[in-house]
């Protein structure tokens, strides 16, 4: 995945363009920064142990805000579908 990239989110009739930067990875976890302007909360998932699963074993990714606080759950639920989306999209086209 690319260490810095942007996704659209559609929130109160505006289509937002929220700026995430990938700014740690190991093996078990990620961690992307969020920011819209002088706001920002940061995510962490475990993609990357995912990812190394027996493909018949994968779990599904579990996400985490550990820094910040997100607008609200329907705020954060759809940034998160946003990125898992470009994960997945992402995986596919590497």
């Amino acid at each position: 995945m690319e260490k810095y990239f942007k996704i659209y989110v559609a929130w109160n009739g505006k289509n937002l363009s929220l700026n995430c930067d990938v700014i740690y990875e190991s093996e078990q976890v990620q961690r992307i920064k969020i920011s819209l302007g002088n706001k920002y909360f940061t995510l962490q998932n475990d993609y990357p142990l995912v990812r190394n699963a027996p493909p018949n074993k994968k779990p599904p990714v579990k996400w985490k805000v550990i820094d910040g606080k997100p607008t609200d759950a329907h705020f954060l639920a759809d940034v998160l579908e946003t990125l898992e989306a470009h994960i997945k999209e992402n995986k596919n086209s590497g």
